[in-house]
Formats: C-alpha cells, structure tokens, sequence
C-alpha cells in the first residue's frame, strides 16, 4: 500500500485532526454515539443538532456518521456482521493495521499500530480516541451510549453483542475524568 493510497479520500482529508478543522465539524456540537444501553434513546432528529461520531456497532442504530469509528479490524473488514443494512458516514477512521477498503477512509494511527508517518495518539480503544480528539478542541461533547459498565443496547446484532460480551467499558474510559479536568470540556450525557 503506498502513502498516496492512504491520503485519498472523498473530501481530500488525510489525517482525523484535518476533519475536525473543516467547517461542517465546527457548525453543531459533537455527539459520541457508542454501543451502551442508552443507546435505546436515539432518535434520526439528533443528525440535525449534533455531528454524530459512532463507535462500531452503534452505526447499527444511527444509520448516519460524520464519522463512524470501525478502528478494530474485523468491523472495518466485515461490517455487515456487525450492522445490518444500508448507512452512511462522511468518514470512516480506522487503524493504520487495516489496508484501505473505503474511499472515505481517513487511518488513525495509535501507539500499537504500525507507523505511516500520522500523529500517534496515546490511546488503544474508539471511544477513549474520540473523547480524547474531541475533548481538547471543543468546550463540549455530547454522549449517547457510552454508559461504562458491561451493558449492552440489545437492538444491535447478534454476532456484535457476542463478540462484545464482557466488555468492561468502563476500563476503555478509565482516564475521562482525568480527561475533563485536563481540558475543562463539558460532557454532557444525554
């Protein structure tokens, strides 16, 4: 895979942080929509308020991403065993030990992952990448979703929920209050 591979995509973005300087990222605040059972309570009319970011499987639900986090291999490769139907996202960021299979593909490049010259974010999971980002650029992000613990949003697939099962969400989140006092980000859960 060359280097010029990677910098294509639709709206000529190379780099996550490149996106969110773009205006459309700057008009509504951000929500990160993640798997938990909150989840429950989206509803398509938050499109309208919020850039929405998901976390895997919870494009399930949403239907739409400005950008949709399928950073774990077997989502970004598969992602009909994970989310049932048609979706849309803007972007789709993954990790840079996926190959391209999206023109809309932007790579996230985290210190586990191997090195194509991106900025390495200091983190291992989707949700702590987004909150990261996020978190030290605006004064406030928005969460639907994202509940710690081990519960689940029960609409989303079989095979997702499986694979999912016993996950401690709130050890990918560990680091969110140090987070909030570093930045002084206002989170807000819906």
């Amino acid at each position: 895979m060359t280097s010029n591979q990677l910098k294509k995509s639709e709206e000529n973005v190379s780099c996550v942080t490149q996106i969110i300087k773009q205006t459309w990222a700057k008009d509504k605040p951000w929500l990160v929509v993640g798997t938990g059972a909150s989840l429950e309570r989206w509803d398509a009319s938050m499109m309208l308020d919020y850039n929405v970011w998901t976390i895997n499987g919870a494009l399930e639900k949403t239907r739409y991403a400005d950008i949709a986090a399928f950073h774990d291999p077997v989502i970004y490769n598969e992602p009909q065993k994970y989310i049932n139907g048609k979706y849309k996202a803007r972007f789709i960021l993954t990790r840079t030990c996926n190959q391209k299979i999206y023109d809309n593909t932007i790579f996230v490049q985290f210190k586990i992952d191997p090195n194509i010259g991106h900025y390495t974010f200091r983190t291992f999971n989707s949700s702590s990448f987004a909150f990261e980002l996020l978190m030290n650029r605006f004064d406030q992000v928005y969460t639907l979703g994202i509940d710690g613990g081990r519960a689940l949003y029960q609409g989303l697939t079989e095979h997702y929920i499986q694979a999912e099962q016993g996950t401690d969400f709130n050890a990918h989140n560990a680091h969110m209050h140090e987070l909030q006092q570093r930045t002084k980000c206002q989170l807000i859960r819906l």
